[in-house]
């Protein structure tokens, strides 16, 4: 029996010291892989994690589309690469940037019917197709890029949603409106699936670049958009979608400001008759002929961007309020992608920095009135001084003059403040104790 013992001990003996010496090694080139991993670029790194590998919870968001979207890697946004490359000083230059935006529908928003196969249907005209450019696909899987210059046509497919009740949307609504795509959607022009990047994997749902479709199918044949949806019978939809093809024009800086100045401009006497309509008695009951007179109105003549007088007083055409924003700078500050430098604009950054409308380049309007304000200001010297104005009903103004608080002046203050302060405090410590006074029953 002692034998058998023996025998069994030094059996299994030599396996467990084994075990042992195998499993510590082991267990340190984990934590050396996961150390490594860790310390890696996330962009650099394998797409397979070392074994157990815990994601942390900011690469769980869903921000990160180099992450979350690996599979969906080949919709990339092509990189835009001038057809004519500037020198280095030029690039520089304001005058010569690029800006991206929605001019026109190919196909106009068009409400979508669930539970139907839609058809529609647009063409391009050989004008058009010869703007468009195409796109040169690397080999080695890095992002293509796509030529472009002033005047570039790029096509772009998108959905909105509003609500159940509204039936149509203008124009001017559409272009301030987010890309959402109905949950059970299946896509495809001229005859070629069309993928979905969704708010899961992007941040936010994305439009559909369409550029290339419409141009290898030319100007022989429409092209054509087919749509189909799946309702969950269980859900009650309580948004309406629309669908639309957008034509985005490339536009140079020059461009822009030639264009505004010479074009979109509004004369003195058209904002000084709106201003004055504004001021006239108005009746608030007619039987018994109360009236409501406003005295006058204030407009501030801050740039919400830089709060200096603007040089180029603009905003949109569809804007309701009389304040103006500064044209170059509300054209220096619309932003590119990240990591792509000397990019032309995003394209859906052309909102009135005031009140949100519709302000793309062909929307802006420059105010005569305004300008003519600026430029007697400057003569009279007062342009630091005067951020905003005074308009009475006859149409005749008056500067609010800013006043300048002196560095002497702001000492004085805040000495007074600390003494009003410390006395406070001295009057707080020598204050008499509060007298309880007790009411017994009698």
């Amino acid at each position: 029996m002692t034998n058998n013992n023996s025998h069994l001990i030094s059996h299994v003996s030599p396996i467990s010291v084994q075990t042992t010496l195998y499993d510590q090694p082991h267990s340190s080139k984990i934590k050396d892989d996961i150390n490594l991993y860790h310390q890696t670029g996330i962009l650099n790194r394998n797409i397979v994690p070392p074994l157990n590998w815990v994601h942390p919870a900011s690469m769980m968001g869903v921000k990160r589309p180099e992450l979350n979207a690996l599979h969906q890697a080949h919709l990339r946004s092509p990189y835009l690469v001038p057809a004519v490359l500037l020198p280095r000083t030029k690039k520089e230059n304001s005058v010569f940037k690029y800006y991206q935006a929605i001019k026109d529908f190919a196909l106009y928003p068009s409400i979508l019917s669930l539970c139907s196969i839609l058809n529609f249907e647009f063409s391009v005209s050989e004008a058009e197709i010869i703007k468009i450019p195409l796109d040169s696909i690397s080999c080695n899987g890095s992002i293509c890029s796509r030529e472009f210059q002033q005047g570039t046509l790029q096509y772009r497919l998108r959905c909105v949603e509003i609500s159940s009740s509204e039936t149509s949307i203008l124009g001017n609504e559409w272009m301030v409106k987010d890309t959402t795509w109905p949950e059970n959607i299946c896509l495809d022009i001229n005859s070629r699936h069309l993928e979905i990047r969704r708010k899961i994997h992007h941040g936010k749902d994305l439009p559909i670049d369409i550029t290339q479709h419409v141009l290898k199918n030319g100007i022989d044949s429409p092209n054509r958009v087919t749509v189909s949806i799946i309702q969950d019978r269980n859900k009650v939809e309580v948004h309406n979608y629309f669908l639309a093809v957008e034509v985005i024009e490339i536009l140079e800086h020059s461009q822009i400001l030639d264009m505004c100045q010479k074009t979109n401009r509004l004369p003195v006497s058209h904002t000084l008759e709106m201003i004055k309509k504004s001021l006239a008695p108005s009746l608030i009951d007619k039987d018994d002929g109360f009236e409501m007179v406003i005295s006058h109105i204030s407009i501030n003549l801050a740039d919400p961007f830089t709060t200096r007088t603007f040089e180029i007083p603009v905003r949109g055409k569809y804007c309701l309020h009389r304040e103006c924003f500064d044209l170059e700078t509300y054209l220096n500050t619309r932003i590119s992608k990240p990591n792509r430098k000397n990019q032309p604009c995003m394209v859906d950054v052309w909102k009135c920095p005031l009140c949100g409308n519709d302000a793309r380049p062909w929307q802006l309007q420059i105010d005569g009135y305004l300008e003519s304000i600026r430029t007697e200001l400057v003569e009279q010297g007062n342009l630091d001084v005067v951020k905003s104005i005074r308009v009475e009903p006859d149409g005749k103004w008056y500067p609010k003059i800013e006043k300048r608080k002196s560095f002497t002046s702001s000492i004085e203050q805040n000495s007074l403040n600390n003494d009003s302060n410390t006395s406070l405090q001295e009057s707080l410590k020598f204050k008499r104790p509060i007298e309880v006074i007790v009411l017994e029953d009698d």
